[in-house]
């Protein structure tokens, strides 16, 4: 790729006429459009897992995210005017089917029908038109039971009557993969795609199971969303192998794996899926052109295609040893790593390393 130019708040061919104010020498950088973490936990304040969009992502390349069902219909209201409403980072979020939403850590939320207020959430969706993508289940053991599919098939039919994506967590799930995928609809997404607890995506043959293959060609997403219980690294590389990639490459990060293990950050992420075999195009596509289409946001960010939005990355690639761990504490052992340098939100410089510096700058 040749030469990017910043213009205002857009990308711009560049010009020899024009006098930029910095010019970077990104010669052996790999630059990108700003990063987008599509599944995290973005309420600080407001629930025990909040993290600090602001201060998290944008040192990591990240200028867009989605928050996966943090606030339900009773306090989303807050979330947007508190998070999204004061947060450089551009949000967009997933409403919790539960009306509280992810409040607490000291117990799970509640899925029970009487609970369930379809009226609120239709006038959410309503009000938060183009800020809300969907809806969020939680379809897990712990919250369903031992099958659950009533609750399933509500919720998809919930997101059916609002005209809606669905965001389905997998882990430990009460149904087999060739169970639940069926059920799900084109667009709607099977989040922790690579978990390992119960039923999982593998076959009994140790294989990826055909239901998987076949509802990709239906469209339905399929999203890491590692997080620290989320991700197995046998399963993901008897996928990865099989030439099985996700489509969205995302942390799950909260307050408490934020720059901490085993999350740390998305660029993290990005390189352990790079080290287990996927292509650095594959890898970097999986966060950002298909979570902006996803978004709706593909004809404005995801892209450096001049006159889209000014959100950039820029990454050293470094060969070093480094290890990942899953949710078992097993150790991949990897041998390169993306080191974030600098990252731009809507033209402006909102982090970069201390010694990637300008080559000119006019006064």
């Amino acid at each position: 790729m040749g030469d990017i130019a910043v213009e205002g708040m857009r990308i711009a061919l560049p010009s020899a006429a024009e006098n930029y104010d910095s010019i970077f020498d990104g010669t052996g950088y790999l630059v990108t459009p700003g990063l987008i973490d599509f599944h995290l936990h973005l309420f600080d304040g407001g629930t025990d897992i909040g993290l600090p969009g602001d201060i998290c992502l944008f040192p990591n390349g990240v200028t867009s995210a989605v928050d996966a069902g943090s606030a339900g219909c009773s306090n989303y209201p807050v979330f947007s005017r508190d998070v999204i409403g004061r947060s450089r980072l551009t949000i967009r979020a997933f409403a919790n089917i539960c009306p509280a939403g992810m409040a607490t850590s000291a117990y799970h939320e509640t899925l029970h029908r009487k609970y369930i207020n379809k009226e609120r959430l239709r006038e959410l969706f309503e009000r938060y038109q183009g800020e809300l993508l969907g809806l969020k289940i939680r379809f897990t053991k712990e919250l369903v039971g031992d099958d659950g599919k009533d609750t399933l098939e509500a919720a998809i039919g919930m997101a059916e009557d609002l005209g809606c994506p669905l965001v389905v967590h997998t882990t430990n799930m009460p149904l087999k993969a060739d169970e639940i995928l069926p059920m799900l609809r084109p667009g709607d997404v099977y989040c922790h795609v690579f978990q390992g607890r119960g039923n999982t995506i593998i076959d009994e043959h140790g294989e990826v199971d055909q239901a998987v293959f076949c509802a990709r060609e239906r469209g339905i997403l399929f999203d890491a969303a590692s997080g620290r219980n989320h991700f197995s690294h046998k399963v993901a590389q008897t996928a990865i192998s099989s030439g099985f990639f996700p489509d969205i490459i995302s942390t799950d990060m909260t307050a408490g794996t934020a720059y901490q293990y085993p999350v740390y950050s998305l660029s993290h992420m990005l390189s352990r899926h790079w080290n287990m075999g996927m292509p650095l195009m594959e890898v970097i596509r999986a966060a950002t052109s298909v979570p902006a289409k996803v978004m709706g946001m593909d004809g404005c960010r995801g892209s450096l295609t001049p006159g889209m939005a000014a959100d950039l990355a820029v990454f050293q690639t470094v060969h070093k040893k480094i290890k990942f761990y899953d949710f078992q504490n097993e150790v991949l052992e990897g041998d390169k790593m993306l080191i974030p340098q600098m990252t731009i939100k809507d033209g402006n410089i909102v982090f970069r390393q201390a010694d990637f510096l300008d080559e000119v700058r006019s006064f």
